[in-house]
């Protein structure tokens, strides 16, 4: 998805207008013709950075949110960056999507490990995310990050429905000495946290 959504993205910012073909000049009779001049090396200019206005920006925002879309990016937030950027004073439209990009994504940080220590038991994260994207690692390194302030973890394998994932969380739990709750492929992902909570309530771990 993000492969597609990059390049799809990537040849609308480095789409140059079309140039105007000049008509075809007459022929000239012989004998008017001008002497031919001395040969001039011709310079080529750098590509510069994609500056647009007026018009052309508003087809290019319409082309970008349609492309947003088709990778699958929700409605409101393909809505809210093409937004920004018809309201954006920046002339190049790569720095304002990427000003765009990092406003949306800008979330306040806080410290994790403190707001499990604080929370009733247990404290419980959802992982969401396309396949591919890192959740079974992210969520790994959460668990071992938890394990060396001293807060112990349990694994749900609520994802019964792609191949390996069960096999794949085992073995982080197996590299973290820890338990994972799971049922079989095909089974409730809701009944397989329903019962990684419960079983987390009565031995006294501090999240799933």
């Amino acid at each position: 998805m993000f492969d597609f959504l990059r390049d799809k993205v990537s040849k609308i910012l480095n789409r140059e207008k079309p140039v105007k073909k000049l008509p075809k000049k007459k022929p000239v009779p012989e004998k008017l013709k001008p002497l031919p001049e001395k040969p001039t090396v011709k310079k080529t200019k750098p590509k510069s950075k994609l500056k647009i206005f007026g018009a052309d920006k508003d087809d290019l925002l319409w082309e970008l949110e349609l492309a947003l879309l088709e990778a699958d990016v929700a409605k409101p937030v393909a809505e809210k960056i093409c937004e920004d950027l018809r309201e954006s004073k920046e002339p190049d439209l790569k720095k304002a999507l990427q000003k765009s990009l990092e406003s949306i994504l800008a979330a306040p940080s806080f410290n994790l490990v403190e707001m499990v220590k604080n929370s009733d038991k247990p404290f419980k994260i959802m992982f969401l995310g396309p396949n591919g994207a890192g959740k079974t690692l992210t969520l790994a390194k959460i668990a071992f990050l938890l394990k060396q302030n001293g807060l112990s973890s349990v694994f749900a394998a609520s994802d019964t429905f792609r191949a390996a994932s069960i096999e794949q969380l085992e073995e982080h739990a197996c590299r973290l000495d820890m338990r994972v709750v799971k049922h079989t492929y095909g089974a409730d992902p809701a009944a397989v946290a329903f019962d990684a909570v419960k079983s987390a309530q009565a031995k006294g771990i501090n999240c799933v």
